[in-house]
């Protein structure tokens, strides 16, 4: 089995770049491009606000190594589902659905955002910005998770925040599949409680923390070791501070709670009671 992995991003620019990169998994191809772009705007008007000598700038970038080949599958709900997640929008005009996530990204200063044409040199100072990234979390022969990643900070703001959100794709079958497809809907309503006292036991390491629900967005994926993780964002379920809380189990742990899809996905038809 060779396996060819592209593991670092091109740094941002202003013009949108499309680089080819893949793996290959017994002669199966898995692809992947580089979309990556950057813009920098002044925020009118923020002088006088901040006490400043000039408006304050922001600087908005995305580095999404996006699936563009899976075998023979048809990727679409994939590509939408990043696209989603990443831009809170679908469609087939990346650069367009780009450039308008970049523009409205600015405008969440409060501040009318005027483009610069110096994203070189902002790049290097400013005061505030979002960075959007997507990226292979975990890929095998029968698995892709991908996490999309934005993090930001707002002028004047007491710190920056970062979320991550994950997409699964099982490869063998090519289908997105979710929470909901791997586990039943009475065992969706059991994982609370067990997320819980598994956080709970993690106490001495991760801190304390206060589950009322599953993550935002059933989010989870599988990790390199094979354990279903789910991921809570950074407040959803512990201070700031102790930044992302990622509780695991091992797939036979949650068996009595799945689907006969996640039964089977996860090789565990002999448990299925």
């Amino acid at each position: 089995m060779k396996v060819s992995k592209a593991t670092a991003f091109v740094s941002a620019i202003s013009g949108l770049i499309l680089t080819a990169c893949g793996s290959s998994f017994d002669n199966k191809t898995v692809e992947f491009v580089d979309l990556t772009k950057a813009a920098a705007f002044t925020l009118t008007g923020s002088a006088d606000v901040f006490q400043r000598d000039k408006d304050l700038v922001y600087y908005d970038s995305v580095n999404i190594l996006m699936p563009s080949v899976i075998h023979k599958h048809d990727i679409t709900s994939l590509r939408d589902s990043i696209i989603s997640l990443a831009f809170d929008t679908v469609g087939v005009n990346t650069n367009e659905i780009i450039d308008t996530y970049l523009s409205k990204a600015a405008s969440r200063s409060g501040f009318d955002a005027v483009p610069t044409e110096d994203t070189d040199s902002v790049r290097l100072n400013y005061d505030g910005y979002e960075f959007v990234t997507g990226f292979a979390a975990n890929l095998t022969p029968d698995y892709l998770g991908y996490c999309v990643s934005t993090t930001f900070y707002l002028p004047g703001a007491a710190h920056g925040m970062t979320t991550r959100y994950y997409v699964n794709y099982d490869i063998s079958s090519g289908k997105v599949f979710t929470a909901a497809d791997i586990f039943k809907p009475d065992g969706l309503g059991e994982l609370t409680d067990i997320i819980r006292k598994r956080a709970q036991d993690m106490a001495s390491f991760i801190g304390p923390v206060t589950i009322t629900d599953l993550p935002s967005r059933n989010n989870f994926y599988v990790s390199a070791a094979g354990e279903i993780l789910f991921v809570y964002q950074p407040y959803e379920a512990a201070s700031y501070s102790q930044g992302f809380i990622s509780v695991p189990f091992y797939p036979y742990e949650l068996a009595d709670l799945m689907t006969a899809y996640g039964l089977k996905y996860f090789n565990l038809n002999d448990l299925d009671s």
